[in-house]
């Protein structure tokens, strides 16, 4: 049986290699591992290239530049926090907000660099906080979500230490 030259294309493609094999999986791997330490280096403190994205890590970011990070940072809290910050849930919490309410403009303004490292850290976690463990649902934030964060909490310190 003869084949035609169309079917012979289908099966030159079929036999191309996908960026599905075991070398990209690895590549996949060691990318999200640079990003975990990246991660883990900004929450004791350290500042690494692919967190600390400002030139010079001791100057204070701009206005512009902080409020950008800080709507970033809001939008992954709504995603994710907003069942208990968020005054328009049904299930928001007077504590939950006493912390952070999504519902301010300055939603960050009351909260310590100790409760900003400790938000990025919960982020980092498999599960929501919740009042009780029956009642823990499953977290599932993404490593640029976790970035985004983690660099308004960076800006956030820069700013504070420039005010203070």
């Amino acid at each position: 049986m003869s084949r035609s030259a169309s079917e012979k294309d289908t099966t030159r493609r079929d036999r191309r290699p996908t960026t599905r094999g075991p070398l990209s999986t690895v590549a996949a791997m060691f990318a999200s591992a640079r990003t975990c330490v990246a991660l883990l280096l900004g929450a004791i403190g350290c500042h690494h290239p692919a967190v600390d994205h400002a030139a010079d890590a001791g100057t204070a970011p701009t206005e512009d530049e902080w409020q950008s990070a800080r709507e970033g940072a809001r939008a992954v809290l709504e995603n994710h926090c907003s069942e208990c910050h968020d005054p328009g849930s049904p299930n928001a919490l007077a504590a939950a907000r006493r912390v952070f309410d999504l519902g301010a403009i300055e939603w960050s303004a009351r909260m310590s660099s100790a409760q900003l490292r400790d938000a990025s850290g919960r982020l980092g976690g498999s599960a929501v906080p919740t009042l009780g463990d029956a009642e823990a649902l499953p977290l599932h934030v993404s490593d640029a979500e976790r970035v985004t964060f983690l660099r308004f909490v960076e800006l956030s310190e820069r700013r504070q230490s420039r005010d203070q």
